[in-house]
């Protein structure tokens, strides 16, 4: 039995995506003993004294390269490099941030990597990787054979479902270059024609309609057919410049088109085909649901005309294509064909999957294991013992009370985010005066609240970032700008120029543009590894409870309240 250890990323409080889910646990029906690592906690201080014949850095965790923070992530995750294993890479997306990927991936010694290219394309990623690590071909994702189960047991039968054609995709940003429009754009122009050939149809690329879990199976399963194109992007960012370029324009005039982008980025930018299959395609297979998608290779997985319906990339033949959809018999031989020779006759299941890391690991010499400490038994068992009450105790209340973990949770989550207001509050002694003010004149409807607490933890990161900046660690700083009655915050290189900060007359409304850098900061600069809060879909937050309390008191030196007095220092 070999112990493996998977380390990986996601919050705690948000659910995983069903693809994701079955990717990261593919290892547990086999023969390892398998450790699992959430980076988004900090590790137990015994794992870096432990031994692993193998480690694997999901998906989810080498993602943190697009963190602000990285720094902080890869100094946090360094002792991974002292354990003397094989150590799988599996990355996504590798096109994005590609040098920083490679960096991390020597530093980590990386022995192997599975990547979603092959040999040629992954050329312009990689560097330094392969000097140590050896390359293997992988898809983003593979058929779950519980997943399989539920759609063979939940499925209505193809003539009966309620709509013709069902599709979610999200409108990509343009640094994904024209490859990443097309899957908002196919969305558009089905929705567009559909109309005319009678088709009943459920599409959105609208962020609030993205459906998660098991109910995106049961979306797949409603629908005769679906839509779409391969995964990737046709544009290499080898250490996001292109991403900032791109934002840099958007700031300055927000309305262009990806075509007026386009034609001020530099020739060839959006020349690359890092393209591969999707995980959806593979679920779409076993909802026999029956696939129109762009042209393409669909890493060798799908077959055109035999898998899927095919659909030029400038949509000319759309209507043809739309009217073989509107043919029941023919777009259910299609979808049974699918289902036959990939999901039953093929090899492309997370069991497929999980056997070739395992002959990875076979191909290593065994490692022999390391005398553990006195100090390193006492750890793990005060630990392990700490976990497993707290494990009794959760399963003792949930067994009495069913509902009462989610509340709890919850209510813990409350609890902190409130404290962190709370103190918030008390270093900014002006803004204290302000709320007390309008506490006593009764003016406090729609004032005192969420949005307040969401306020003031911004506020205590922006005080962060600026605290790091004055040590020389922070990435950016904040300029304060005037225009018209807003009072607006930016984001700005650390090594930019700062004027003196200007403060309207009258403030009726504050914001903070963090466009430059995100839609998400931790919640406490100093400690990233805590967790992160959202800055809105637009990367700029707007401040809806000072904004309001503004309105109130538009005389208030805003710009030393929001900042703590420090704005005439910047």
């Amino acid at each position: 039995m070999r112990r493996v250890l998977v380390v990986y990323w996601w919050p705690d409080h948000v659910e995983l995506r069903v693809a994701v889910e079955q990717h990261l646990r593919a290892l547990d029906r086999g023969p390892d003993r398998v450790v699992y690592l959430n980076a988004f906690r900090r590790p137990p201080r015994w794992h870096r004294f432990e031994t692993y014949d193998a480690v694997v850095l999901h998906t989810t965790f080498l993602a943190l390269r697009w963190s602000h923070d990285l720094g902080r992530y890869r100094r946090a995750w360094s002792w991974l490099a002292t354990l003397d294993c094989p150590k799988i890479a599996l990355p996504q997306d590798e096109y994005d941030h590609a040098a920083i990927l490679d960096e991390w991936l020597e530093e980590l010694g990386v022995t192997a990597v599975f990547s979603n290219f092959d040999e040629q394309t992954r050329a312009p990623i990689y560097s330094r990787t392969p000097r140590r690590a050896r390359f293997f071909d992988a898809l983003t994702g593979y058929i779950d054979h519980g997943a399989a189960a539920y759609c063979s047991e939940h499925a209505r039968p193809f003539g009966e479902r309620p709509f013709d054609v069902v599709y979610r995709a999200m409108q990509l940003p343009f640094w994904f270059g024209s490859h990443g429009q097309l899957k908002h754009r196919i969305g558009v122009a089905v929705q567009e024609r559909a109309a005319a050939h009678n088709l009943r149809t459920d599409v959105s690329t609208r962020p609030e309609r993205t459906i998660l879990g098991r109910a995106w199976l049961d979306f797949v399963m409603s629908g005769r057919a679906t839509i779409g194109a391969e995964s990737g992007s046709s544009v290499l960012d080898s250490r996001g410049e292109i991403q900032q370029r791109i934002r840099a324009l958007l700031a300055s005039e927000p309305s262009l088109t990806f075509e007026e982008v386009d034609a001020r980025m530099p020739p060839g930018w959006d020349s690359y085909a890092f393209f591969a299959i999707s995980p959806r395609h593979l679920e779409a297979v076993i909802a026999r649901t029956c696939q129109l998608l762009v042209e393409g290779t669909y890493s060798g997985v799908l077959e055109p005309e035999r898998h899927f319906i095919p659909l030029r990339r400038d949509f000319s033949n759309l209507d043809d294509a739309l009217e073989r959809i509107a043919d029941t018999a023919h777009a259910e031989e299609i979808a049974d064909r699918a289902y036959q020779e990939i999901y039953v006759d093929g090899t492309w299941t997370t069991d497929d999957f999980a056997r070739r890391l395992r002959e990875v690991f076979a191909d290593e010499q065994p490692r022999p294991r390391r005398r553990r400490s006195i100090f390193f038994a006492a750890t793990r068992a005060a630990e392990e013992a700490e976990a497993g009450l707290r494990r009794r105790a959760a399963a003792a209340v949930s067994a009495r009370f069913p509902n009462a973990l989610p509340q709890v949770a919850l209510v813990s989550t409350r609890v902190r985010f409130a404290g962190a207001a709370l103190r918030s509050a008390g270093r900014r002694p002006a803004l204290a005066t302000l709320l007390v003010r309008t506490l006593a004149t009764g003016a406090w409807r729609g004032l005192i609240g969420r949005d307040l607490a969401r306020d003031l933890l911004r506020l205590d990161l922006l005080d962060g970032f600026e605290r790091h900046h004055a040590a020389g660690r922070a990435d950016w700083r904040i300029r304060v700008e005037a225009e018209g009655d807003e009072l607006r915050l930016v984001s700005v290189p650390r090594d930019g120029a700062v004027p003196a900060p200007e403060s309207p007359q009258f403030v009726r409304s504050i914001v903070w543009d963090h466009s430059r850098y995100g839609a998400r900061s931790p919640l406490d600069s100093a400690a990233p590894l805590d967790g992160l809060v959202g800055l809105g879909p637009t990367d700029r937050y707007e401040f809806a409870a000072l904004s309001r309390l503004a309105r109130l008191h538009p005389e208030a030196p805003w710009t030393d309240v929001v900042l703590r007095g420090r704005s005439r220092a910047l």
